[in-house]
């Protein structure tokens, strides 16, 4: 279960990113500024149309200002008409997919000018058109038609994209997310499982975490050990009157003095929440980091590596990093190197088969390095 293949045309640094074909684990490696962002960028993009939200991304990005449009358009209106995504994704021997197709109006919007979904089982293909409400894009409503079809094709679409989870663990500071407490809801289910992607339920996260998987849990806190020696465990108790549940923790050999959020430095942080999100027996379809090694320490980074590996089995990964330690830590086949080539962004997958002869004596890490494979600005 997981994303199939994906192309992008006409969408930020992006011209044409042709078929990507995604694996398991798939290691984006570039330059800065080469588009690795853009494209995750895109998943934000797809997951607002899902939600119903593209007017909102759309005035947050500028694109209601003059000529804002062209913030998200492959540079501009003048060189890009339109903006199109193709990703279709397999469950269950089921490949199903949206396609989507959007043109710019007068009001520095978006409005669809051809929305479809499509689904192939048993080596049949049958395709839905859900353009009733914008016939030749001439609507100017910014919801699409996907969330107006009850059929199980469309749920099951609706449900892949949501269950795309894009992660960044850069914001650390004392009044982010991941250290605030966590409201208890008053709702149950499994979506509570799931951390949120600005992390603001992660405390209540690990609280469930703790009650549902215990023996697992316990594995969690000696992988956080293994990497800040300090750590001893959590210490997560929920406070009935405020109705929420702090992170919280205790030191080694500190007479079982308990911490807040606040005394863990930044590293610990960040990877005390990647081993979370990553050893968690629930996972998301699709898990998308966004430089996930920032602030770790090289031995930390060898642990996320395997992390990655392990979590792998169970869900899809896509990472986007700068650091050669982690690289690393992956085969070739899970490598796509990302570049700017005639000011466009270009998306290649190595193959540990043309890599052989490199691969017996260097790592990735070190054959990406030596520019081999392209990914830098040389």
């Amino acid at each position: 279960m997981g994303i199939k293949s994906i192309r992008i045309q006409n969408f930020k640094s992006i011209k044409d990113s042709g078929v990507i074909k995604l694996s398991n684990i798939n290691v984006l490696v570039g330059a800065n500024g080469s588009g690795k962002s853009n494209f995750i960028k895109f998943f934000y993009f797809l997951k607002k149309i899902a939600a119903e939200e593209l007017g909102i991304y759309l005035k947050r990005s500028g694109t209601f200002e003059k000529n804002g449009i062209d913030n998200i358009l492959h540079f501009g209106r003048r060189k890009s008409n339109y903006l199109s995504g193709n990703i279709s994704f397999y469950c269950d021997e089921v490949e199903d997919g949206y396609v989507f197709s959007l043109i710019p109006n007068d009001e520095n919007g978006l409005v669809f000018s051809k929305e479809e979904i499509f689904c192939m089982k048993n080596g049949h293909l049958n395709n839905y058109i859900l353009n009733s409400k914008y016939k030749n894009g001439e609507e100017t409503s910014l919801n699409f038609c996907l969330s107006d079809n009850d059929d199980d094709i469309n749920k099951h679409i609706l449900n892949h994209i949501d269950l795309i989870k894009i992660y960044h663990f850069n914001d650390t500071s004392s009044v982010s997310n991941i250290k605030t407490p966590s409201m208890i809801p008053s709702m149950t289910g499994n979506k509570q499982f799931f951390l949120e992607e600005d992390c603001r339920n992660f405390a209540l996260f690990l609280y469930n975490f703790l009650n549902e998987y215990p023996e697992k849990f316990k594995i969690l806190e000696y992988t956080i050990n293994s990497v800040a020696p300090f750590f001893d465990k959590f210490h997560l108790v929920q406070d009935k009157i405020k109705g929420e549940i702090c992170l919280r923790w205790v030191e080694n050999d500190a007479d079982s003095t308990i911490f807040s959020a606040s005394n863990l430095s930044d590293g610990t942080l960040r990877f005390i929440g990647l081993a979370a999100i990553l050893m968690h027996p629930v996972k998301p379809m699709t898990i998308i980091l966004d430089e996930p090694e920032l602030g770790l320490h090289p031995f930390a980074i060898d642990k996320l590596g395997a992390l990655i590996d392990v979590a792998s089995e169970d869900c899809q990964v896509i990472i986007s990093t700068q650091s050669p330690e982690l690289v690393s830590q992956f085969s070739a086949n899970n490598i796509i190197v990302v570049e700017r080539e005639d000011s466009r962004t270009t998306f290649k997958r190595q193959s540990e088969k043309e890599l052989k002869n490199w691969g017996k004596n260097y790592s990735m890490g070190e054959i990406w390095c030596s520019n081999a494979i392209g990914g830098n600005p040389l």
